[in-house]
C-alpha cells in the first residue's frame, strides 16, 4: 500500500512510515507544492535531472539502515549544468 490516495498512502514508502509527529509537516509541504504546481508548465520537468547525493554514510543511506545522513539534492538542466 505505498500508493497515494485518500487513505493517506503518501505517509508510507517502501514499508517505511512517516512518524505521526511529522505528518503535519508532510501535509504542509504537500499543500505548498500543490499551490505552486499551477505556476509551472506541464512539461517543465522533462529537461531537468534531479540528483540525491548522500554526503556521509552512502552505504547506510542506500540500504535504509542509517539513522542520520546528510544529503545534497541538486538539479541539472538538459546539458548537465547545475541549476539549483
Amino acid at each position: 500500500d505505498d500508493d497515494e490516495g485518500g487513505d493517506g498512502g503518501w505517509y508510507r514508502v517502501q514499508g517505511l512510515e512517516v512518524p505521526d509527529d511529522l505528518r503535519p509537516l508532510v501535509d504542509s509541504t504537500r499543500s505548498k507544492i500543490a499551490s505552486l504546481s499551477p505556476a509551472l508548465a506541464a512539461d517543465s520537468y522533462r529537461n531537468l535531472t534531479v540528483f540525491v547525493d548522500p554526503i556521509d554514510g552512502t552505504r547506510e543511506f542506500s540500504s535504509g539502515r542509517g539513522e542520520q545522513c546528510s544529503i545534497c539534492i541538486g538539479f541539472a538542466d538538459a546539458r548537465g549544468r547545475a541549476v539549483a
